[in-house]
Parts: C-alpha cells; structure tokens; sequence
C-alpha cells in the first residue's frame, strides 16, 4: 500500500497556513481608522456621514425596503434590513478604511474611507 500523505505535504500544508496568516495580519493592521461612511443605493452615492458623530439613519426606498444604519464611537453597523437573508446585518460592525456592509437585495453598500489607505491584500 501506499500512503496519501508524505512528510513533504505535511510541509507545504505548514508553509501555506503560515503565509495566509502573515498576509491576513499584515492587511488587517495595516488598515487605518476611517473618518467617513459613504452609502450607495443602487450603485449612486446616497449620502456620507462622519464617523465622529454618532447617529441613527433609517434608508426607505419606494419599493418597500427598508434599512437602518447607527454610527457609534466611530463604528458603523446595520442594525435592521427587511431583506431575507440578514447578511448586512450579521456582518457587524466596521470601522477600518476599506470595509463595506452590503445589502445586495436592497443594492445598498456602506464603504468606510478617508483614513490613510495603508496596503491591500493585492500590494
């Protein structure tokens, strides 16, 4: 018999979860507090808020979909979507430049910038 598994696999596997763990920590702290949440809807810029001032938006479109953002102590979070799936919702709070919450039945994204870019995950 042979066996599935070498000593070099092993190896690999080792290399490989060492490098996705330095480029996930290395894209994370490089990232920067952002000072602004821009809102889409439909792909348009709905408004932009400061993540300086904390505030509770509620977005109703024509069509019935309702969301509600709140911006607390610099974060942003969707704290209520009547779309199906709660995706926006579970996401959380963000508060780095670059994160988005997205609604994709509603077409609504929340994009946090305006801190220093810092790097991607691509530079």
């Amino acid at each position: 018999m042979f066996k599935i598994l070498k000593k070099g696999d092993f190896v690999l596997f080792f290399v490989l979860i060492l490098l996705g763990i330095s480029v996930f920590s290395f894209t994370y702290l490089s990232s920067s507090e952002g000072k602004t949440a821009v809102v889409r809807l439909n792909g348009e810029v709905y408004g932009n808020y400061s993540l300086d001032k904390d505030k509770k938006v509620t977005i109703r479109q024509k069509n019935g979909y309702v969301n509600e953002f709140t911006i607390k102590d610099g974060h942003v979070q969707m704290t209520y979507a009547n779309c199906g799936n709660q995706v926006c919702v579970r996401t959380g709070t963000i508060e780095k430049t670059g994160q988005q919450i997205v609604c994709l039945p509603h077409r609504l994204t929340i994009t946090i910038t305006g801190g220093d870019d810092g790097y991607d995950g691509l530079s």
